[in-house]
């Protein structure tokens, strides 16, 4: 999947705001560097959670590719970092496609037929 320019924005805003530090592992990286991932807690192909801030951490190359391998570790960290309510709902966001939310969104304004 192509990144584009809310993916860039995305992953400075996320570095930025863990400090430009590893949330796993600790190592701080001084700015501005890409040895720093902002790692996605869900898959990038997620649409509606891609660009959720709450959605990333901040992860050294090793930590992500850790992270990727070891999904109930992410989840852990994830709910570490935000909480599990917050995790959960970015969960079920994460899981509902972005064009079945909007039909929702239509029909409980009435716009669109049951």
């Amino acid at each position: 999947m192509k990144r584009d320019k809310a993916d860039a924005e995305w992953s400075d805003m996320v570095r930025a705001r863990d400090g430009w530090t590893c949330q796993r592992c600790g190592k701080h990286y001084p700015p501005p560097t890409r040895a720093l991932h902002a790692a996605h807690l869900f898959s990038r192909g997620r649409r509606r959670t891609r660009t959720e801030p709450d959605a990333g951490v901040a992860a050294c190359y090793g930590c992500h590719r850790w992270l990727d391998a070891h999904p109930d570790e992410r989840k852990a960290l994830g709910v570490k970092k935000i909480g599990k309510k917050r995790y959960n709902e970015l969960e079920r966001m994460s899981r509902t496609p972005a064009k079945v939310a909007a039909t929702r969104v239509h029909r409980l304004a009435g716009k669109v037929d049951k």
